[in-house]
């Protein structure tokens, strides 16, 4: 079973949207979060485009939950972003 509190299975959310979110599915939490959006809600960006899958290829993608190539695909994402900070701490993120 993969851990569900670590960083590559975490997303930004004020606290009563993520309490909207609780414990659904990730195809259900997908679909409230475009809700949210729709309605103007703040939504982080990364927070967006992980339910968007914005991280994964689509030929590695499924749909309908948060697998481990989504996970490997944010955590390279931060790790690229990050590059020149992580380079000069000698440090890198990893799952």
């Amino acid at each position: 079973m993969t851990p569900i509190h670590t960083l590559d299975n975490m997303a930004l959310l004020s606290v009563n949207n993520n309490s909207t979110l609780n414990n659904s599915t990730f195809d259900v939490k997908r679909n409230k979060i475009i809700s949210m959006d729709k309605t103007i809600e703040y939504i982080p960006v990364c927070t967006r485009r992980v339910f968007l899958k914005y991280y994964t290829d689509s030929d590695k993608s499924q749909l309908h939950f948060w697998g481990k190539a989504d996970r490997k695909a944010y955590i390279q994402n931060m790790n690229d972003v990050l590059k020149t900070y992580l380079a000069i701490n000698q440090k890198n993120i990893d799952l």
